[in-house]
C-alpha cells in the first residue's frame, strides 16, 4: 500500500538546471518533494524504444534468442545501455532505418 507523501493537494513544479532529473514536483504547503520528473528527451526515447519492441515482437525471421530477448524486455519500463544497443542493432537489421 502506498502512503501519500503528504496530505495537501496543492503542488508546484520546480525546473532543475542540471542533474539527472528535469524537474521536481513539490507540495506548495509543506515543501515536501513528491516526485522527480524525468527529462522530456528520456520520456520520448523510452516511448520510441517501447514502440520498436512492440513492432519487432511479431516480426518474422527472429532467432529463438531474439524472440526471447524481445519478450523479456517488453515487460520493462527502462532499458540498460547494453539492452538499448541490442535493440538498436535488431531494429537496423529488421527495418533498416
Amino acid at each position: 500500500m502506498n502512503v501519500p507523501a503528504c496530505k495537501h493537494l496543492n503542488t508546484r513544479i520546480q525546473q532543475l538546471a542540471s542533474g539527472p532529473h528535469h524537474a521536481k514536483e513539490i507540495c506548495s504547503d509543506c515543501n515536501k518533494v513528491l516526485r522527480w520528473l524525468p527529462k522530456p528527451k528520456n520520456v520520448e526515447r523510452r516511448r520510441v524504444t517501447a514502440f520498436r519492441v512492440a513492432k519487432m515482437l511479431p516480426a518474422p525471421g527472429l532467432t529463438h534468442w531474439e524472440a526471447r530477448f524481445l519478450s523479456s524486455v517488453s515487460r520493462q519500463r527502462r532499458f540498460s545501455p547494453k539492452q538499448t544497443a541490442v535493440l538498436e542493432r535488431m531494429w537496423q537489421e529488421l527495418f533498416g532505418d
